[in-house]
């Protein structure tokens, strides 16, 4: 799933005291991590991955925190090999 990076429109603002351009900052459709389907998805796994470790005796529980945290891991990880490639600010000078 590929994500694009289409800027928004930056507010126009004044001219700075010196007369030239402002420089504004506009969002990119990029959402915070915590606002992502594969952000909860992944940390019901992990809860539930270890829960199971709890409860079922065929993986040790020590075993199942460890493939909890992997998978948290894997996430952030993968999120931050996503991020890389887009800016989260997109920067525009205003022209008269």
């Amino acid at each position: 799933m590929a994500a694009t990076t289409t800027p928004q429109q930056p507010t126009r603002t004044e001219h700075s005291q010196n007369g030239r351009p402002s420089i504004v900052a506009g969002n990119t459709e990029a959402r915070p991590g915590l606002m992502t389907t594969e952000f909860w998805l992944t940390m019901l796994v992990a809860i539930a991955v270890v829960a199971i470790s709890y409860v079922d005796d065929s993986y040790s529980v020590d075993l199942g925190w460890k493939l909890g945290v992997g998978l948290v891991a894997a996430y952030v990880i993968s999120r931050g090999i996503a991020k890389a490639g887009s800016s989260e600010r997109y920067v525009a000078q205003l022209r008269d």
